[in-house]
């Protein structure tokens, strides 16, 4: 996807103005967290409801707040609930399989000699009067790189994109941990041949193969139960 302006709290984590951005795990498994992690319902709802409703004698329903909201949507919504995943999720999605180039190099974004290497720059890496100043630091963390503020994480892309590495490469993007486990690696690739006008087939950052996503993987029931969902 090509950014250009909006508000940049909704664009992705790396995402570069002007550039395209595309996002992968280092695994089946890391792809379906990604996604489905945000249709999950919240952990704040695994509350019993006489805990939300001490006073109410009327509230006769027993288990969670979640059994409660999961019942009401039942009657009035067939086949859609919380915490399911219908059949035309899955039927308007697919996996995708991608090649990464054969050379080059995506920057560890966690790592402790790249977080050395932009405290060392930080001055140009964040400038103090840039963005909101919440949002100025003066020494950069693995908290701010892996937490919420886009400003400071897509500032941070920016300047690297533009790095000339010691090889006299440009980064091809930036590898990083996913914030729903470190045992999950993600991976955010710049397509710059396409941003400078090139076919797609010159791209080193390949399209090598498209799948379904049926219901009885195990990868993805596995990811699906991980996050709380039932798939159907």
């Amino acid at each position: 996807m090509q950014r250009t302006g909006g508000q940049v709290e909704s664009w992705g984590r790396w995402d570069v103005d002007g550039h395209r951005t595309a996002y992968a795990a280092d695994s089946e498994y890391g792809a379906y967290i990604e996604v489905l992690k945000y249709l999950s319902p919240s952990p704040r709802l695994n509350v019993a409801t006489r805990d939300v409703f001490p006073d109410d004698d009327s509230t006769e329903q027993p288990g969670t707040l979640l059994d409660v909201i999961r019942s009401q949507w039942d009657d009035q919504f067939t086949g859609f609930t919380v915490g399911k995943l219908p059949q035309v999720w899955r039927d308007e999605r697919r996996l995708y399989e991608l090649q990464l180039p054969w050379d080059g190099w995506l920057v560890d974004i966690e790592h402790s000699d790249t977080l050395t290497a932009l405290n060392a720059r930080i001055a140009q890496v964040l400038p103090p009067d840039s963005g909101d100043s919440r949002d100025v630091v003066d020494a950069l963390t693995r908290g701010h790189l892996t937490g919420e503020s886009r400003r400071i994480t897509t500032t941070v892309a920016a300047y690297i994109h533009a790095v000339v590495l010691q090889d006299g490469s440009l980064p091809h993007g930036i590898a990083f941990g996913s914030k729903h486990g470190q045992d999950l690696g993600c991976l955010a690739a710049w397509l710059r041949k396409m941003d400078d006008g090139h076919p797609t087939n010159l791209e080193p950052t390949k399209l090598t193969g498209t799948f379904t996503i049926d219901l009885d993987n195990e990868t993805f029931k596995r990811a699906a139960d991980q996050v709380g969902l039932q798939a159907f």
